[in-house]
């Protein structure tokens, strides 16, 4: 293209994504959660939010809380998940239980009906998640 062209601008497809990927999860000893999402290998987002803790964080407080971190990654991520809808979720940082994943394709289905109506979808969407029931 020649010098000073101007390129057409890039259409986001959200038909193009395959997968939502949960990529990673960490808490520093502050208290600041970073919560790593992809579309694909193509996007990333990262999503931090402080915690007020009481002071540095330790080994112990860290084990106490790794189940409730790993449920926040997954529930805050529905607002990521949106951008595309994609028909399967990958958890590299480490697949729900089976209860947690029943609850999970519940919020990401039927918790979307208003995003699917007005976003004229043809129903809500159904991720399929990695520790769910078999389809």
């Amino acid at each position: 293209m020649a010098a000073g062209a101007k390129q057409p601008p890039m259409l986001f497809d959200p038909s193009a994504f395959e997968a939502f990927r949960f990529t990673a999860r960490e808490m520093d000893d502050a208290g600041l959660v970073r919560l790593h999402y992809a579309l694909d290998e193509q996007i990333s987002f990262t999503e931090e939010i402080q915690i007020p803790v009481p002071g540095s964080l330790g080994e112990g407080e860290f084990a106490r809380v790794r189940g409730l971190l790993d449920l926040l990654h997954w529930v805050a991520g529905v607002s990521y998940y949106k951008l595309a809808a994609p028909g399967s979720v990958s958890c590299e940082s480490g697949a729900p239980p089976h209860a947690a994943a029943a609850l999970l394709e519940a919020l990401y289905s039927e918790g979307l009906g208003e995003f699917a109506y007005t976003n004229s979808l043809a129903g809500p969407p159904r991720p399929r998640w990695p520790g769910g029931r078999p389809r």
